[in-house]
């Protein structure tokens, strides 16, 4: 069973994958043995070639930037200065960050982390 999930900030604008985790939007994660699989679906405005991502051993941070215009209806984590959306994803295992394989498909971006032993 997995540990309790960590969620910091508020809702941020992607869509919910699967109903797993209905408590955190916006992606789903899998535990599959020495690896991790973390699915996220960006939203609309944002190029899921653009999104940055940083791992780190207890944490996965996105950040995603507005094709033009900002939208009018805007989330409360976005970021006026760098016309950026940015989200927090804590992870119930320790990553090793370096070893980190990402892959796009559409909207879709897969992680797949590999936990540190």
């Amino acid at each position: 069973m997995w540990p309790p999930m960590r969620w910091m900030g508020s809702r941020f604008p992607w869509t919910i994958l699967s109903s797993s985790f209905p408590e955190m939007p916006g992606y789903e994660m899998s535990d599959r043995g020495k690896t991790i699989e973390l699915i996220v679906q960006t939203p609309t405005w944002c190029d899921p070639d653009a999104v940055e991502i940083r791992v780190e051993p207890e944490m996965v941070y996105l950040q995603a930037r507005t094709y033009n215009q900002v939208e009018r209806d805007q989330p409360p984590l976005f970021h006026r200065r760098t016309q950026s959306w940015s989200h927090r994803i804590h992870l119930p295992h320790p990553v090793i960050p370096s070893l980190t394989q990402r892959r796009s498909e559409g909207r879709t971006v897969h992680l797949l982390l590999h936990k540190a032993p």
